[in-house]
């Protein structure tokens, strides 16, 4: 202590606070990087993307030496929805271990910046699906016959996006410093230097949602994970006047019903097998809307416990005995065909212990998917219009994609010209693929109704050949599948697919690859 005091005060103030710079780091990467990204993920698909990247990019990461010859599927929104990796996996016959590493609106610079997450997960190959949505069509101007880049617009607006600040603010910064304000320098430098100041906006996200999947009723969320309705669900648990399906829980202890309106009624039909032999049968009556408990009903309670205690198992139908509801008057689907509905089920209804980790990535089939797939093509057609034409000035949700639908058209006819984020995608290519990473780049499905407006035009046809050759001088490949699901019924809006329609893109994804590997192999006996 004497020899430290014997140090002249303005050291011992630098080496305090040098100390206390090193702990403050020191817990800084512990705490909001390891232990933080290492707790298990219960976020549901589509709630905080950069939460549920982050947590992704760790864990294949941390399991990067057990992965068994793993491919992953990189790319936007539209990469999330082309393909399944439940499909993938469950059909690549131990071949391949499918994962994605996606978030929404991921464009190619993201990419381009996300190489060493991708070289940490040691994948063997990478498939890059690139949409023409994907190109940043909001920072390009038309010329003449031209279509120009604005760059010194693009660095604004992408210093100042998630991506920037989260995953890459120290690799932006030296890039692009020069061309940024004071203000936006400073701020990625301080996003550059600790893990709390990037993961603040989404660090209450995964507590939130473990609270509410384990200590609440399961009424507020996103995604629908309990049993699956016959007659179909809407992801946010919707229901038509009738609702069948198997339970597997004896006590309705956690389950929940919402009813729109009040003096609702709904008669619930009790049976141990799906034939509905000697059903039972109970009136729940309900005079306030909202949401409602139905073990509050003693008879109900009863019966499901006598029923599942020989059986095991229940099959639950429950209809409703009141006029049905509009899906427009409950405003959430206020555009397109509206759809008689009956009322909403609680999260995990009828399941016994829902599991909610790692759900992250996982899709289901919803009413919002099947009902398109049904559609004749003229009912599709009125149906595209209402949702994405009707209105369009007065909602802004629409902007970019009546800024993507006028590019398509505009540039039709245009000479192929690249820009930045074109050659970003193909230096992410050549990096993989100089590390001695498979790469594939393909362009992914288009809606036939929006394909047609650019497909077959000068531009596009410039834009694959520019590709094409890029990739294949690295050593990877390209496909082009803007056209690969001619079915318009298969989108669920310009260019993301339903679910059977990243079913039948995840087959052709396995055939690809197996039909890849059959060359290989006769390439090496020759």
């Amino acid at each position: 202590m004497e020899t430290f005091s014997r140090i002249p005060l303005r050291l011992r103030i630098l080496l305090v606070s040098l100390l206390l710079l090193g702990a403050t780091l020191i817990l800084d990467y512990l705490f909001f990087q390891r232990i933080f990204l290492a707790l298990p993920n219960e976020v549901e698909w589509g709630e905080s993307p950069w939460y549920n990247f982050a947590h992704r990019a760790n864990e294949l990461q941390e399991n990067a030496d057990k992965a068994n010859n793993r491919v992953l599927i990189l790319g936007s929104s539209v990469a999330l929805f082309s393909v399944l990796p439940e499909t993938l996996n469950s059909n690549a016959d131990g071949l391949w271990q499918f994962s994605f590493l996606s978030h929404v609106a991921m464009a190619p610079t993201d990419a381009y910046y996300y190489l060493p997450y991708i070289l940490s997960a040691k994948p063997k190959q990478v498939f890059y699906f690139l949409n023409f949505g994907d190109l940043q069509w909001e920072h390009t101007k038309i010329s003449g016959d031209i279509v120009q880049f604005d760059e010194d617009s693009w660095r604004v607006d992408f210093a100042l996006r998630n991506p920037a600040k989260v995953f890459y603010p120290r690799a932006f910064l030296k890039d692009h410093y020069s061309g940024l304000s004071k203000k936006t320098n400073l701020t990625l430098l301080s996003k550059s230097l600790l893990n709390v100041n990037r993961i603040r906006s989404f660090f209450l996200h995964p507590m939130e949602a473990w609270i509410e999947n384990h200590l609440r009723g399961g009424r507020s969320f996103s995604q629908y994970q309990g049993s699956m309705p016959v007659e179909g669900v809407w992801a946010r648990g919707w229901v038509g006047p009738v609702a069948s399906m198997e339970c597997d829980s004896p006590s309705f202890e956690k389950n929940s019903i919402f009813v729109p309106g009040k003096n609702s009624s709904i008669r619930a039909i009790l049976s141990e097998s799906k034939e509905q032999d000697s059903p039972i049968e109970i009136d729940l009556s309900f005079q306030e809307s909202g949401w409602q408990r139905i073990a509050d009903n003693s008879e109900f309670e009863i019966k499901t416990k006598e029923i599942f205690e020989r059986n095991k198992q229940i099959y639950l139908k429950l209809v409703l005995k009141t006029p049905p509801y509009e899906s427009r008057s409950l405003d959430f689907a206020p555009y397109g065909k509206s759809y008689p509905i009956g009322f909403r089920l609680s999260q995990g209804f009828c399941k016994s212990n829902p599991d909610y980790r790692n759900q992250s990535y996982i899709r289901r089939n919803y009413f919002e998917d099947t009902r398109l797939e049904s559609m004749r093509d003229s009912e599709y057609d009125e149906e595209y219009v209402q949702r994405f034409e009707t209105d369009k000035e007065a909602r802004p949700a629409l902007g970019r994609l009546n800024l993507l639908n006028q590019r398509k058209r505009e540039v039709n006819n245009f000479t192929f010209e690249t820009n930045p984020e074109i050659e970003r995608a193909l230096h992410l290519v050549q990096s993989l693929e100089k590390n001695g990473i498979q790469t594939t780049l393909i362009l992914s499905p288009d809606n036939p109704l929006e394909s047609k407006l650019y497909s077959e035009g000068l531009w596009f046809k410039g834009f694959k050949a520019h590709l094409q050759k890029e990739v294949q001088s690295t050593g990877g490949d390209f496909a082009d599948w803007t056209n690969a699901i001619p079915r318009k019924q298969l989108f669920l809006d310009p260019h993301h697919l339903t679910y059977k329609g990243a079913e039948t893109l995840s087959y052709k994804l396995l055939e690809f690859m197996r039909s890849k590997k059959e060359k290989e192999r006769i390439n090496e006996n020759e």
